[in-house]
C-alpha cells in the first residue's frame, strides 16, 4: 500500500502543476488588469503603477526575462547609437550575454564592455534596430509567484488588501457548521430508506417513494429555500430568517440544514435504493434468508456491507464539498462560510480569492480521491491496491 501511496503523490503532481497553470492562464491572463478596478476610473498613471507594483502585476508573466532598457547601456541611450554608427559597437553595463537578430548569440569576453559587431557578420551594419539584448529577472515572474504562494498557501491579499489565507480560515467553521449536519442528515435518512423500498421491492410503498423522489428532483435548489424562509420562518416564526451573529450559530444553520436535506434527499434516495436493488438481487441475500436470518440481520449486516464500495464513493468525493460550504444557502441566509466568500468574489471581481479558493478545491479533490481507494482495501479485502 505504501508503494501504491507513493505511486499516486507522484501523479499529483503534474496534475497541480496543471491546475496552477490553468487558473493562472484564466485569471491573470483572461482576467485582464485588475488594477484599474481597484484604483477606479479616474486614478492617474502613478496610482495605477503603484497598485501594479504592490500585486505584482508589473512583473513578467512567466519568464523571468526583459529587454535591456537605457539604463543597462554604458553611456546611455544617445552615446550607444552615436557610437554605433560610428564604429559599429555595442556597449554594455552589466551583461555577460547579448542576442544580435533572431537566433544570434554571442558572448563577451570577461571584463569586455565592447565588441565590434562588423566582426560579427563580417559586413557593415546599417541598422542598429538589429540589437537585442536580454537579461535574466531571477524568475521572478507572476506565475513563479503564483506557483510559489500556492504551494506555501500564501495567497496575499484580496482586493481589499486582507489576507485572504485569514477570510478562508474565518469561512471554514460556518461552512461547516451548515454542511456537516445537512450532509450527516441526509446519508442517515436516505442509506435507510434505501434498504427498507430495495426490501419491498415493487410493492406501492417502493412506487410512491419513487414518485416523490422524483418531485423532489424536478423542483428547483432556489424554490425550497424561498418557501422554508416564507413558511418555517417568518410564518411560524420557527427559525430565524437570517443569521444572526449574537445568537448560536446552531440556531442560525437549523433552517438551512433542514432545507439542504430536503432538497438533496431524492436524488440521494434514488441512487442508494439502486445500490441496494443490486446487492438485493445476489445469491448471498437468499441464502441468507434461508438460513433464517431476520430481515434487520440481512439488510443491515449483509447487503450494506457489501453495498459500502459505492457508498463510499457518493461519501468521500463529497467531503471536499462540504468543506467549501453552500453557495446558495449560506447566500441566502447570510452565513459567513466559504460558499459566501465565494460568490462575494465572483460578485467583486476578485480573481485572487477566486484562485485560491478554486486552488484549494482541486487539492481537496485529489486528496479525497486518493482516501477513496484507500478505503475501498479497506472495506473489501478483494480490492488489492496494485
Amino acid at each position: 500500500m505504501t508503494a501504491f501511496i507513493i505511486r499516486r503523490l507522484l501523479y499529483t503532481i503534474p496534475i497541480v502543476f496543471g491546475v496552477l497553470l490553468l487558473t493562472f492562464v484564466l485569471f491573470t491572463l483572461l482576467g485582464g488588469d485588475i488594477s484599474y478596478q481597484i484604483a477606479g476610473r479616474d486614478a492617474d498613471a502613478e496610482t495605477i503603477a503603484e497598485i501594479r507594483h504592490e500585486y505584482g502585476l508589473d512583473k513578467p508573466l512567466f519568464v523571468g526575462l526583459e529587454p535591456l532598457d537605457e539604463d543597462d547601456w554604458q553611456a546611455g541611450k544617445a552615446a550607444y547609437l552615436e557610437q554605433a554608427r560610428a564604429a559599429e559597437a555595442a556597449r554594455l553595463e552589466d551583461a555577460e550575454s547579448a542576442a544580435v537578430r533572431p537566433l544570434s548569440e554571442f558572448e563577451l569576453e570577461q571584463q569586455a564592455k565592447a565588441l565590434w559587431l562588423s566582426e560579427l557578420f563580417k559586413e557593415r551594419l546599417s541598422s542598429v534596430r538589429w540589437v537585442r539584448s536580454w537579461k535574466m529577472l531571477d524568475f521572478d515572474s507572476q506565475f513563479f509567484n503564483h506557483f510559489t504562494r500556492a504551494l506555501t498557501f500564501n495567497f496575499g491579499y484580496d482586493l481589499n488588501r486582507e489576507l485572504i489565507s485569514d477570510r478562508i480560515l474565518w469561512g471554514v467553521g460556518p461552512s461547516l457548521a451548515l454542511t456537516t449536519p445537512m450532509f450527516a442528515g441526509t446519508l442517515a435518512i436516505s442509506i435507510t430508506l434505501a434498504l427498507v423500498v430495495a426490501f419491498v421491492r415493487g410493492s406501492a410503498w417502493d412506487v410512491t417513494v419513487v414518485v416523490i423522489c422524483v418531485a423532489g428532483m424536478s423542483i428547483p435548489y432556489l424554490s425550497f429555500i424561498i418557501f422554508g424562509q416564507y413558511f418555517f420562518a417568518y410564518q411560524l416564526d420557527w427559525f430565524p430568517i437570517f443569521f444572526v451573529p449574537d445568537r448560536s450559530i446552531w440556531v442560525s444553520v437549523a433552517l438551512p440544514a433542514l432545507i439542504g436535506i430536503a432538497a438533496g434527499l431524492g436524488a440521494n434516495l434514488r441512487f442508494y435504493r439502486t445500490v441496494m436493488l443490486d446487492e438485493m438481487r445476489c445469491d448471498y441475500v437468499r441464502t441468507a434468508f434461508a438460513k433464517g436470518l431476520s430481515t434487520r440481520t440481512v439488510l443491515f449486516k449483509h447487503v450494506l456491507k457489501n453495498a459500502m464500495i459505492p457508498i463510499i464513493t457518493n461519501v468521500v468525493l463529497s467531503i471536499p464539498y462540504l468543506i467549501l460550504g453552500s453557495l446558495l444557502l449560506e447566500r441566502f441566509f447570510g452565513i459567513p462560510g466559504l460558499g459566501d466568500l465565494m460568490i462575494q468574489a465572483i460578485n467583486s471581481r476578485d480573481f485572487f480569492v477566486l484562485n485560491a479558493m478554486t486552488y484549494i478545491m482541486s487539492l481537496l479533490i485529489i486528496v479525497f480521491t486518493l482516501l477513496t481507494d484507500i478505503c475501498y482495501a479497506w472495506v473489501d479485502p478483494r480490492v488489492s491496491l496494485e
